[in-house]
């Protein structure tokens, strides 16, 4: 049964937490786990423990010999926070964190206090950091400039934090001067949103990418689009019209030259006239 347990509050951590020592990075608009845990090998009587999680002077959630005891919580966390009860006996004091935003970017407190001890024990301390999915980036190719370059447009949005975009040309960075992005952020969400425009000469056909690089959470999503040169191609087209076109006229014309000139001689044999 404590090792069921053990295998489930890890399953918890990676999959909302993805904490990295006492380092949460939570999704944002998503859950989260705050961890805290009292390693004592026998069974805890809730009746004579008090638990408290703080943020600074802040109480984020209180539970007091046996039942949470809200009444002093923070305002912006009032239905937000939740101790998994059923885990306290075992000395699983995590507290679980829901709606997370920009604002939840602190750091947590767990502290500790039982019976028959002379002072509060701090047990650990949690350093939230938010994070956010970026949305699949959609590559587009926006025109062809009047000296024949193809512009490349890639966006995405609803990400945090900061992004990086990376280009590719046939699995080749492109020249630094080729590619302009910019990035914006909502006032009240605070999520940013990129656009990236990249300029280049197509001669040939040719595979792009754009990458969108989220570093607080290790993530790269990526679009690509093949492309070829349409002005060369109708460029290629129209001149073989052209000498199509020219061979088929001539050949025309060399055939109403014959006609003419045969009906003209036989009009001479009939009158007599000689050629």
């Amino acid at each position: 049964m404590h090792l069921h347990w053990q295998i489930g509050v890890f399953l918890v951590y990676k999959t909302l937490c993805m904490c990295a020592g006492k380092d949460c990075i939570a999704i944002m608009g998503e859950s989260t786990v705050l961890p805290c845990v009292y390693r004592k090998g026998s069974e805890l009587d809730l009746g004579s423990i008090a638990i408290e999680w703080r943020s600074d002077s802040v109480i984020v959630h209180s539970f007091v010999y046996g039942k949470d005891a809200l009444d002093k919580q923070g305002e912006t966390y009032i239905n937000r926070t939740q101790l998994f009860l059923t885990a306290l006996k075992m000395g699983n004091f995590s507290l679980r964190l829901s709606d997370i935003s920009m604002d939840d970017a602190r750091i947590y407190k767990c502290i500790f206090h039982q019976n028959g001890l002379e002072s509060s024990v701090h047990l650990d301390q949690v350093c939230l950091t938010p994070a956010a999915h970026y949305t699949e980036p959609v590559v587009q190719r926006d025109g062809v400039t009047e000296g024949g370059e193809a512009q490349f447009n890639c966006s995405s949005g609803q990400g945090f934090p900061k992004p990086t975009v990376h280009w590719l040309i046939n699995g080749e960075c492109p020249p630094v001067d080729t590619v302009r992005s910019t990035v914006t952020q909502e006032p009240d969400t605070k999520l940013f949103s990129v656009r990236s425009l990249l300029t280049v000469n197509v001669t040939q056909e040719i595979i792009v990418s754009c990458t969108i690089e989220n570093h607080r959470l290790k993530e790269n999503k990526t679009s690509a689009v093949i492309y070829y040169s349409i002005q060369k191609d109708t460029n290629t087209g129209t001149n073989t019209a052209q000498v199509v076109g020219g061979i088929v006229g001539g050949f025309l014309i060399a055939v109403l030259i014959g006609v003419a000139m045969w009906k003209r001689r036989e009009l001479f044999k009939r009158c007599g006239i000689a050629q």
